[in-house]
């Protein structure tokens, strides 16, 4: 018989050592988990009749749903910022992926909870929320290892399965006691390129995106079947939203970034524990900065003076005297095509009944009638119009209101000042939004951009004029310049190359990598400008250790190993997470005689990413220095498994393992170089010496010739001589 719920109440509250809230119970631990992409309407419970759900659908009925949660940007990062601090992107500051990190001084729901006791430990499954981007604040355990993900095929960085990422999360709670935890685990698999496990589309009537949610779903519940096993469940609030939704072609848009209508801004919330409202679901409109209140709220922990956010905390309550939500407008914004396009950024207010957008050409949307916000009634609705732009001009901070800056507006002038006496060239930082283009207007011609980007990355005919077109269009877009550049590179045409590299770096918000990749140009053309550009680099950022990056790979190129050095070890105090540094302090290490040193740098680059090829090459040639034969062969055969195109890893590791006595495995791993039709002589060399070791003669003779025509060819006398000199003694058997 289930006890009377006042008494489970208080049973509750006594066993955390907690005072609970008004109609909550103080619950021990919280588990947040963030579905990427994932569109509300695409849940079961949420009404989706082809979704395949049953892990929701469940934390649903055990909890409470919001019906109308929206999400503060249709992009990554700036989302999660929002999910983990309560603030809007205007308040926190992260507006876009990879150009902003979150600041110190914003405190995070990690940080909060931290204080009050609890384990921390967070697994993301995308670079995208890298630790370097600032959500790492609070987290005992941070974990980005990405190490055993892939590069995601739509925007070239490395993302990590369901299965990876709750394989770790795992981890992190069979390593916590018995003090209360907060787990977070993100999972990144309903992102573009939907490519769901065998099985999973079928369970969605063939639609893969929605078999990546169910993937989602199911690697979910894993997790949740762990906390039960530990006996944590009664203890647990589960918490699940997702940072964005996706377009899926609704209003022209792909996938999602550039819009703020709801197929990209209205996810699922749900928050599930055995003392709440069961089953209830709150239609309300909430946003996802009403995350972090309601938890402070619930787990009775002192909340951040500011906050944007509001408790939801009376909807999640069984106690009807509870004060009710009074009804409201929250806030989206997508700096997507502002920061990446040169376009007009999006920002706007959401309620139940409305949504308006600012934009160049304003929309107001009357949802009751119109949910799939296709008919601008702007015009015709003047009244209702201007009352929801006063609410969204209240409503921002102060500054936010008509203009955004880019990174050298927001310099200190003297910075600025240095930067111009050295040639920078910057766009206006005075253009009204008014100038820049409308998205709406913009959103036809990414399907050119797309359809350029595929050709360029295939090598197709007409990819450079294709993409001249499109930059003509929008001479603000940095993405399509940066693949012109690299097109003109690879094709050997630098001074044209050099011409789109200087336009990049002259937009308005050409960055740190934008100047160092001009830099770069400038110095394999032998240019005297890349020093000037290497110092506006570090000048933009002091505390972006790519510039000294760079300076450290052009110091080891030059032969200045103690120059290369310094700058490398500079780069590891900055970023004691980044494996390009430790790669290239061992480097630096080895070539000044300290192999010790090295081995340790390399080994520390491999446990930060064991994807990377170089990193197991190295490791590879200082075993081999050391005639440490099995390591040697170890190591060149993880880069053989990562990377086999080059001649130099096979022959190495064809070596290493003749040294061991493991000819069989030599012989198949040359074998395997002469499919690839390499031409490196020593290749058959080698097989002719195996062959002639098996008592093969016939077979030997014909790699030795082999060997030597290459060796010919290539003008290589000393392999010409020992072919010679084999076929000889062959000739004398």
């Amino acid at each position: 018989m289930k006890a009377p719920l006042a008494l489970f109440l208080v049973l509750i509250a006594f066993s955390c050592g907690k005072t609970a809230p008004l109609g909550v119970p103080a619950v021990k631990n919280v588990v947040l988990f963030t579905f990427d992409t994932t569109r509300a309407d695409h849940l079961a419970c949420y009404g989706s009749p082809s979704a395949s759900t049953p892990r929701l659908d469940a934390l649903a009925e055990n909890g409470v749903l919001f019906e109308d949660c929206i999400s503060t940007a249709p992009i990554t990062l700036p989302s999660h910022a929002s999910i983990l601090t309560g603030l809007y992107p205007f308040s926190h500051g992260v507006r876009n992926n990879g150009t902003h990190a979150l600041p110190d001084e914003v405190e995070t729901l990690a940080e909060i909870l931290r204080k009050d006791g609890f384990q921390t430990g967070a697994v993301v499954s995308a670079m995208v929320l890298n630790s370097r981007y600032g959500l790492a604040q609070g987290f005992d355990v941070y974990d980005d290892n990405l190490t055993a993900g892939s590069i995601h095929s739509s925007f070239l960085l490395r993302e990590t399965r369901a299965d990876d990422t709750v394989r770790r999360a795992l981890q992190f709670l069979e390593g916590v006691g018995d003090e209360p935890y907060f787990l977070w685990v993100h999972l990144f698999d309903p992102h573009h390129g939907y490519d769901p496990p065998e099985g999973f589309a079928e369970r969605c009537g063939g639609n893969p995106y929605d078999g990546e949610i169910a993937y989602a779903d199911e690697q979910m519940g894993v997790v949740l079947d762990a906390i039960q096993a530990r006996g944590d469940q009664e203890d647990t609030l589960v918490v699940m939203t997702a940072d964005h939704g996706e377009s899926l072609g609704e209003h022209g848009e792909p996938t999602h970034a550039i819009f703020i209508y709801d197929a990209t801004t209205h996810v699922p919330l749900i928050f599930s524990h055995p003392s709440l409202a069961l089953g209830k679901r709150f239609s309300p409109t909430v946003s996802s900065v009403d995350i972090v209140p309601t938890l402070c709220d619930v787990l009775g922990v002192k909340a951040p003076e500011k906050m944007d956010g509001e408790s939801l905390r009376s909807a999640l309550s069984v106690n009807p005297t509870e004060p009710q939500l009074e009804a409201r407008s929250v806030y989206s914004e997508s700096m997507f095509g502002y920061y990446n396009l040169g376009w007009s950024d999006l920002r706007g207010i959401r309620n139940q009944d409305w949504r308006f957008l600012q934009a160049p050409r304003s929309e107001l949307y009357d949802l009751a009638q119109d949910a799939k916000e296709l008919n601008n009634v702007w015009a015709s609705q003047a009244e209702q119009a201007g009352v929801l732009k006063k609410e969204l001009n209240a409503l921002l901070a102060p500054g936010q209101k008509d203009a955004l800056r880019t990174q050298m507006a927001d310099m200190d002038p003297s910075e600025r000042e240095e930067l111009e006496a050295l040639g920078y060239v910057s766009m206006s930082f005075d253009e009204t939004e008014a100038e820049r283009r409308d998205p709406k207007d913009g959103i036809q011609w990414m399907e050119k951009q797309k359809r350029a980007f595929d050709m360029a990355s295939r090598g197709v005919e007409g990819a450079e004029e294709l993409l001249r077109e499109v930059i003509a269009e929008n001479p603000g877009d940095t993405t399509s310049l940066a693949t012109l550049a690299q097109l003109l590179e690879k094709d050997g045409r630098l001074q044209d190359a050099l011409r789109v590299r200087q336009q990049l770096a002259s937009t308005p918000f050409a960055g740190v990598m934008e100047i160092l990749a001009l830099a770069d140009l400038e110095r394999r053309m032998e240019l005297p400008a890349w020093k000037d550009h290497l110092q506006m680099a570090k000048l933009l950022d002091a505390e972006d250790p790519s510039a000294l990056l760079f300076e450290g790979n052009w110091a080891f190129a030059d032969e200045r190993w103690t120059a290369a050095l310094t700058a490398y070890q500079e780069v590891a105090r900055r970023d004691s997470e980044g494996f390009k540094a430790f790669l290239g302090l061992g480097m630096a290490q080895e070539k000044l005689g300290d192999d010790a040193g090295a081995l340790q740098s390399f080994l520390r680059a491999k446990t930060l990413d064991a994807q990377i090829p170089d990193t197991h090459f190295q490791l590879g040639r200082l075993f081999e220095k050391q005639e440490k034969w099995a390591k040697a062969a170890e190591s060149f055969d993880a880069c053989m498994k990562l990377d086999a195109s080059h001649a130099d890893v096979l022959l190495r590791l064809s070596s290493s393992l003749l040294r061991i006595q493991k000819v069989g495995r030599a012989k198949k791993v040359l074998l395997r170089a002469v499919k690839m039709n390499l031409s490196d002589p020593m290749i058959y060399l080698n097989l002719g010496s195996i062959e002639v070791r098996a008592g093969n003669p016939l077979v030997a003779k014909t790699y030795f010739m082999q060997a030597l025509q290459f060796a010919e060819e290539q003008g290589n006398d000393a392999i010409q001589a020992a072919a010679k000199n084999y076929l000889k003694k062959l000739a004398e058997l």
